[in-house]
């Protein structure tokens, strides 16, 4: 499989937080067409542990009109570091801290349509220090311990349905084992 060539590129949509683009594209096999891609920061997941479960958030998330059950994430701020960015949004989403977070992994969100891109980190050796800077959106917020032998059957029953969450699950399954792309941004540049 070969990649495919941007001819050009045309921004067509923009607001404070995504923007469109479109890309005149040619294919590997020669056809030429438009592609749109929705451009957004890159953002962090967290998988917080503490006493054998899992500190997530379950907020309301509006595009989909469902309560969501997650692991606390967000967008960087510009330039802020993806592991940087999953120990801020714990602390804000759910009032957990700590220095130890760990690389698990990165993942596209949606790559048909988007080039966003989310690593995840798994946070242990927690210290609750209360909520912090919510955003407005983010003012009902509730967290829950979820203990991890549970996991499994929240998501067979609907109850967990986020797919960075999911995502992140999968990764800290892996648990620490290497795989192929699980070296951190900054180890891939230490080699």
């Amino acid at each position: 499989m070969k990649k495919w060539q941007t001819l050009s590129s045309k921004e067509e949509y923009k607001n404070p937080y995504f923007k469109v683009v479109k890309d005149k594209i040619k294919t590997s096999g020669g056809l030429s067409a438009d592609y749109y891609v929705l451009k957004r920061r890159n953002f962090a997941a967290v998988v917080p542990v503490i006493d054998g479960k899992f500190v997530m958030v379950c907020q309301y998330r509006y595009a989909v009109k469902e309560i969501s059950l997650e692991f606390p994430m967000g967008g960087a701020n510009l330039g802020e570091s993806l592991k940087d960015c999953a120990r801020r949004e714990m602390i804000e989403e759910s009032g957990y801290d700590t220095e130890d977070l760990t690389y698990l992994g990165r993942a596209f969100a949606a790559p048909g349509h988007s080039s966003q891109m989310f690593e995840v980190y798994l946070a242990r050796n927690l210290k609750e220090v209360g909520h912090q800077n919510r955003d407005y959106l983010e003012s009902e917020m509730e967290v829950e311990l979820v203990d991890i032998d549970d996991f499994p059957k929240l998501i067979k029953s609907g109850e967990i349905t986020d797919g960075p969450t999911l995502t992140a699950y999968a990764f800290y399954q892996m648990g620490q084992s290497k795989v192929p792309g699980s070296e951190s941004p900054e180890e891939g540049k230490q080699h």
